[in-house]
């Protein structure tokens, strides 16, 4: 008999998810789980539910990383929106211009945000302080949604996972009656 757990594994190995969530086996996933499948139709066909459970699997797990990526952006940008605000605050109390922190430097500038450069610096007033928020927050109301679909792209994802292992258990089990009835007749 064929080791499902095997098929299972191949499947979730072999399978890459593109960025728009669609599963596809690699080659060598592909012919590794035909070879197993045999000439027993019923055999084949518990290999191809039990494979689509495993790229139900890899789906998911993809889904998952996607929404923590998401998850870990909108704390960064929160996390520089607070500091930015704290920034301008002590520029308004201090009658003085404050200055960037160089993680907030880097995290602007690898995530395009704009920040004023005026004086060849980057220490901002209350003004320019205010203006870098504003872009924050902005950039946080766009992650916040992205963290949100990337929450329901991974509560999809699970539920077919689910629905794809609830296929697999119940064509074993459909397998293991119809051997077992056989084996009596016979």
């Amino acid at each position: 008999m064929t080791d499902l757990l095997s098929v299972l594994s191949i499947a979730r190995e072999g399978t890459s998810v593109n960025s728009s969530g669609e599963a596809s086996l690699s080659a060598t996933a592909k012919s590794r789980l035909q070879a197993m499948m045999g000439d027993n139709p019923m055999v084949s066909f518990a290999v191809l539910c039990v494979a689509a459970a495993g790229q139900g699997q890899a789906k998911m797990e993809k889904a998952y990383a996607d929404y923590e990526d998401t998850t870990d952006y909108y704390k960064d940008v929160n996390k520089y929106a607070q500091e930015a605000a704290e920034k301008q605050r002590d520029a308004d109390d201090q009658d003085k211009a404050t200055s960037m922190s160089a993680g907030m430097i880097a995290f602007c500038d690898n995530n395009n945000i704009g920040y004023s450069t005026k004086g060849g610096d980057k220490k901002h007033n209350e003004d320019e302080w205010q203006s870098l928020r504003d872009g924050l927050d902005s950039e946080k109301n766009i992650a916040s949604t992205d963290m949100k679909m990337a929450g329901a792209k991974f509560d999809q994802a699970a539920k077919d996972c689910d629905s794809a292992q609830q296929m697999a258990v119940d064509c074993v089990k459909k397998n293991t009656d119809v051997f077992g009835t056989l084996a009596k007749t016979l």
